[in-house]
């Protein structure tokens, strides 16, 4: 799922963070990728000015969400 930095998308995550807080699970797991600046990138507004190799290169940078 993709999250921008505007109130409605906030909303959209924390309402699937509370629910995945409120219903855990041991085949669930929960990650997420957040960057605030992408070198080479001016202004960086959000992931979606990157391309496909640009964002390639955030595979692996993900971390996991806990309670």
């Amino acid at each position: 799922m993709w999250f921008e930095h505007d109130l409605y998308d906030q909303l959209q995550l924390l309402q699937l963070l509370d629910f995945f807080a409120t219903h855990p699970s041991e085949k669930t797991y929960v990650s997420l990728i957040c960057i605030g600046e992408y070198l080479g990138v001016e202004p960086f507004y959000g992931l979606g000015q990157l391309n496909a190799e640009q964002m390639a290169t955030l595979v692996g940078t993900q971390q996991p969400l806990t309670q």
